[in-house]
């Protein structure tokens, strides 16, 4: 008996085929894991305040040794009032940095962390701003653009999540910085105040020498 085949998106975003086999129930199950084989690192910022007078780029992730590829970024957060502030994705060819900005420390500093020991350390470096604004860099391609609504602190409730998940398009190629240059992915808040902003960001993404 010839087993069926099924084109899936493995978590890497790259189509493959998988040989199914069939279940009593007329399901099928794949014999094939749809688990990525590189290296894959992810990092949160817990509680970041960014600048509330205006906050311009906020979170960024610099390209180290290996090609970073972005698979998914996920931001969350409360203010003092209820506001829906735009948020800008951007690949910037120079970096920002730190200029007369403050690093988040503590929960609100990102700290990479390979999704299996095997991979090792991360070659990126990531950081996110408060006190002041960082000192940006170059004019970047602008890959995402979105509204989230903060909702107030004191309600203790979260409004959405603004969420690019890159990796759930099949076949497409995933936001690349190449290992060795000076790009990096910068998250931007377009200078909007906000009342006591209280962030909350995820990243997900691939580290290899491709």
């Amino acid at each position: 008996m010839t087993l069926p085949t099924m084109p899936l998106a493995d978590a890497t975003g790259l189509i493959r085929q998988f040989d199914l086999i069939p279940n009593f129930d007329g399901s099928y199950t794949s014999t094939t894991s749809l688990e990525g084989t590189r290296a894959s690192f992810a990092a949160a910022s817990l509680g970041l305040v960014p600048v509330a007078a205006g906050a311009t780029d906020f979170f960024t992730i610099a390209a180290g040794a290996k090609t970073v590829k972005l698979a998914r970024l996920r931001i969350t957060g409360t203010a003092g009032t209820l506001i829906t502030v735009p948020i800008t994705l951007l690949r910037r060819p120079t970096p920002t940095v730190i200029g007369s900005a403050t690093l988040a420390t503590s929960l609100a500093l990102p700290v990479a962390a390979p999704l299996d020991t095997a991979d090792g350390a991360s070659t990126s470096t990531l950081a996110a701003y408060t006190t002041a604004n960082p000192t940006l860099g170059g004019t970047g391609a602008i890959l995402g653009s979105g509204y989230l609504t903060l909702a107030t602190t004191a309600a203790a409730t979260v409004e959405n999540a603004l969420d690019w998940n890159f990796a759930a398009v099949p076949g497409a190629r995933l936001p690349t910085l190449r290992g060795g240059s000076t790009q990096q992915f910068v998250l931007n808040l377009n200078s909007t105040a906000i009342t006591s902003p209280l962030l909350q960001i995820e990243a997900l993404w691939i580290e290899d020498f491709t």
